[in-house]
């Protein structure tokens, strides 16, 4: 077993990455190396890259995908970026994991924390990590509702509702109506900067304003609309009247599934559910395209529970090379804890006053 850290995304193979995030858990866009090159254009200048590979006869059998944030703080490439991040191991390869974790420990010099967001509930990184003698605190899970193919019309069913069929049938009906799906970076590109102004537009005024207004997540889009596109993976969707954009969602396909991830809309026609009319046509077009699932991916809001039949659980952990560290935190979570009801009720007396 030979482990090896390198300097450059692009000093592993490509084709070989891919292999082994198809074989690995979980695999996802979020593991390809598309997906990772795209982040680390976008923000690579401000981490250091811990990235590990191992090989046994030659063979590619583990990456561990990581950086090195500001505070000495270990995460994955995509953080903040990827619904679903781990390392990637050959199947039944526990002492691959445990290895490519121990190598990394011992590359992350002065490391204080792991910040390992997005991880499968029961990960055996999670245990891996343990047997490494570093402990951790764990968020509450977060559900990930996806909606799987159990019969060949899973898909159109799902967008035969009533709510999606009645706000898809009316955005059909106006005059100059038209919904477009792209796959190649030419087609894509031109077409962003209305995306990101069509978001910013969307959160404005709200508690959580767009991301877009933020440099490095317009240069991360842009990058993986190049790198998702050459590789086929990606799915921009834009809905319009008369040439005026009413909606659109930045998407991927990869291994059957469609990922549902960053969709918008006008705010000017939101009594008519441009939302609800665009979720209608992504799911019209993975019926198409004979997809086998499509991932809501993190966040469980009520809306995807109405056409989800199944969900996976996210968990976020942090370990802290430091026991007083680790202490600290706890301590401040159960203070959090404790004062969360207070809280609570200050808040109702405040609205009732």
């Amino acid at each position: 077993m030979q482990i090896r850290r390198h300097h450059d995304l692009n000093e592993l193979d490509s084709d070989a990455w891919d292999q082994l995030a198809a074989a690995s858990a979980p695999s996802t866009v979020f593991q390809t190396h598309p997906w990772h090159l795209a982040w680390w254009t976008a923000f690579g200048e401000h981490h250091e890259l811990l990235l590990l590979s191992v090989r046994e006869g030659g063979r590619l059998v583990g990456i561990a995908p990581l950086c090195l944030a500001h505070g000495r703080a270990v995460r994955f490439l995509g953080h903040g970026s990827s619904d679903y991040a781990d390392i990637l191991v050959a199947p039944g390869r526990d002492d691959v994991r445990e290895a490519l974790w121990r190598g990394a420990l011992e590359a992350a010099r002065g490391w204080r924390r792991l910040e390992l967001r997005c991880m499968l509930q029961g990960s055996p990184s999670l245990r891996a990590l343990r047997r490494c003698a570093v402990r951790g605190l764990m968020d509450p899970p977060t559900a990930c509702p996806t909606l799987r193919v159990t019969r060949p019309d899973e898909f159109q069913r799902a967008g035969r509702r009533h709510r999606v069929r009645r706000s898809t049938r009316w955005f059909r009906r106006r005059d100059g109506f038209q919904v477009t799906h792209h796959r190649s970076p030419a087609a894509v590109l031109p077409l962003l900067d209305d995306f990101f102004a069509q978001h910013c537009r969307r959160w404005q005024g709200t508690p959580t304003p767009s991301m877009f207004h933020q440099p490095a997540q317009r240069r991360f889009y842009e990058a993986a609309a190049v790198h998702l596109g050459q590789a086929g993976a990606l799915r921009f969707t834009r809905m319009s009247i008369a040439d005026r954009p009413t909606a659109h969602h930045f998407g991927c396909v990869h291994a059957g599934t469609f990922s549902y991830y960053k969709p918008t809309f006008d705010v000017d026609y939101a009594a008519r559910s441009p939302g609800v009319a665009l979720l209608g046509e992504l799911l019209e077009l993975a019926q198409d395209e004979r997809l086998q699932e499509f991932d809501f991916s993190l966040g469980d809001e009520p809306y995807k529970r109405l056409y989800a039949n199944d969900a996976r659980e996210s968990v976020n952990a942090t370990f802290y090379a430091s026991s007083l560290e680790r202490g600290l935190a706890a301590a401040a979570r159960a203070a959090k804890e404790l004062a969360r009801p207070i809280l609570t009720r200050l808040q109702k007396r405040s609205a009732s006053a």
